[in-house]
């Protein structure tokens, strides 16, 4: 077993966790973590929010592949928290697996997102300037500087540490929400905090888990433990049922969803699919479970079975017949916001740039995410680049479609919306 700084051999929990679970911490006005312990007010569910540890208390987690000769043996569960079953592969291996091949080539959707066939008016008298076009938004209750989501991708393991930092820091600065990825790895080991906890803080920032084995207990410690602002709950049936370590038990997956919403209340609740799109009917009854709002994350981007198959020989024997598998991100889109009853849409699976976003929040989409394009971006060390840019193209989207603001993009910004 890898023992890290502040991990004494035989102990439960990390040295830095306290017995009484004070885990009380600050930030400074500028929005970083200033690492001075400070008594606040209990959180939602009895626990006081947690300050992360210094980087040196984070455990390393190598992949199988750095080390085959010496494999990873999560620590311990700590007391704090239950223990949860564990997977024939720790959750931090598998994570850093799949960190590398969803960066790599031959796992994109085989069909495309159905974005590109979705053309916005062009207007060469667009009504006003350039600077004069708003992108504001309201997003679960928080003010965002732009409707962009950086979406789930990463976290449990070292590298995730680097990447979860430039992208907070990007998502920061251009004032848009923030996702991060499951924190199942989380919960099985609380040493990997560091790696899920980045130093600024977005806007509206979105702890998230998977519904398998779900129960509000895990989901409260995660959001806790992350003083997150929501938690996004992921539904990747076609993973699970791929993936060699995957658990596709699916069948009470909404009284979960129903029983997680109830207990976490008022602390928002977003759904979401992994890259394979939402049908109708299933907006609509996540809906009635009382979500706050559905991430259809159609197919045109990662194909989480292909990520899988590259893992795994008989996962690749499995995965290459759903290649093209899902409902594309515009139609997905277009069906949810007639599903979903008001409820907020949001939009992402192969979304590329901001002309991507700005079509999906014509199709009606209160805010579009990236992840992929992102993540690129994070591990060259230029996500703030790769955001800015983003923002700007949907900026210049807005207002070349006659838009004043992008919260007003419609279907009459849409071409085969335009008057005859």
């Amino acid at each position: 077993m890898l023992v890290g700084a502040g991990m004494s051999v035989g102990a439960r929990c990390p040295s830095w966790v306290p017995e009484s679970i004070r885990l009380g911490g600050g930030r400074s006005a500028g929005g970083r973590w200033d690492g001075v312990a400070r008594t606040r007010p209990r959180g939602h569910f009895g626990l006081e929010p947690l300050a992360p540890p210094a980087p040196s208390h984070t455990r390393t987690a190598r992949s199988a592949a750095e080390a085959p000769d010496d494999p990873v043996t999560p620590d311990p569960p700590c007391d704090v928290f239950p223990a949860m079953a564990s997977p024939s592969v720790p959750a931090v291996d598998r994570k850093a697996d799949h960190l590398t091949i969803a960066a790599g080539e031959g796992v994109l959707h085989g069909a495309g997102s159905g974005l590109d066939a979705v053309r916005l008016r062009h207007r060469a008298l667009p009504g006003r300037d350039l600077d004069a076009v708003a992108l504001d938004a309201e997003l679960l209750g928080r003010r965002l500087a732009a409707p962009l989501l950086v979406s789930a991708m990463t976290g449990g393991t070292d590298e995730a540490i680097a990447i979860n930092d430039r992208l907070a820091a990007a998502a920061a600065r251009h004032g848009v929400a923030m996702s991060l990825g499951s924190g199942r790895a989380l919960l099985e080991d609380v040493g990997v905090l560091r790696s899920f906890r980045p130093a600024d803080r977005p806007p509206l920032l979105l702890a998230n888990l998977g519904v398998v084995g779900l129960d509000p207990g895990m989901a409260a410690r995660v959001v806790e433990l992350l003083g997150a602002d929501a938690l996004g709950i992921h539904l990747n049936p076609l993973q699970e049922a791929v993936q060699p370590e995957g658990d596709p038990s699916f069948g009470d997956a909404l009284d979960r969803i129903a029983a997680v919403v109830a207990a976490l209340a008022p602390v928002p609740v977003v759904v979401k699919e992994v890259g394979f799109g939402l049908d109708a009917d299933d907006v609509r009854r996540l809906a009635a479970a009382g979500v706050a709002a559905i991430d259809v994350a159609g197919s045109g981007g990662t194909n989480w079975a292909l990520v899988e198959g590259r893992r795994d020989p008989r996962a690749g024997r499995l995965a290459a017949a759903f290649a093209t598998w899902g409902r594309p991100t515009a139609e997905a889109v277009r069906d949810a916001v007639g599903a979903a009853g008001g409820l907020p849409i949001l939009a992402s699976g192969g979304v590329r740039d901001g002309v991507d976003a700005a079509r999906c929040l014509a199709l009606g989409a209160r805010a579009a995410g990236m992840a992929r394009p992102l993540l690129l971006a994070a591990r060259e060390g230029r996500a703030d680049e790769a955001l800015e840019t983003v923002v700007e193209q949907l900026r210049i989207a807005t207002w070349l479609a006659g838009a004043a603001r992008s919260a007003d993009l419609g279907a009459a910004h849409l071409q085969d919306s335009a008057p005859g």
